[in-house]
């Protein structure tokens, strides 16, 4: 993901870039968004954090959470499991379910 928003940055002339993503994609989202720096902020939908995952990958081992709190923000469905994979950061939204709700 990291080298196609690369591809974009040059085709666009380096102009700031927001991603929205859902899932796992939002989660490789926010590490391909925080290795760059024209990704003003990611938009996630339902995805695992990337707090502890950055640290596996070396484009974003150094990153600093002041900048992951800065530049993420995420929309969390409260029952959605995928976003129990990583601790999020950043600015979270929780979007609430009836306890009527199923999964079915």
């Amino acid at each position: 993901m990291i080298k196609t928003l690369e591809k974009i940055n040059i085709k666009y002339k380096n102009k700031s870039l927001i991603l929205v993503e859902h899932s796992l994609a939002g989660g490789l989202a926010q590490l391909a968004g925080i290795a760059l720096n024209n990704i003003v902020v990611v938009v996630s939908i339902s995805e695992p954090g990337i707090s502890y995952s950055r640290a596996e990958y070396s484009e974003t081992e150094n990153i600093l959470m002041d900048t992951i709190n800065k530049r993420i923000f995420y929309i969390i469905h409260d029952r959605d499991v995928v976003r129990w994979a990583d601790k999020h950061a950043g600015l979270i939204q929780y979007i609430i379910r009836q306890k009527a709700y199923s999964r079915l």
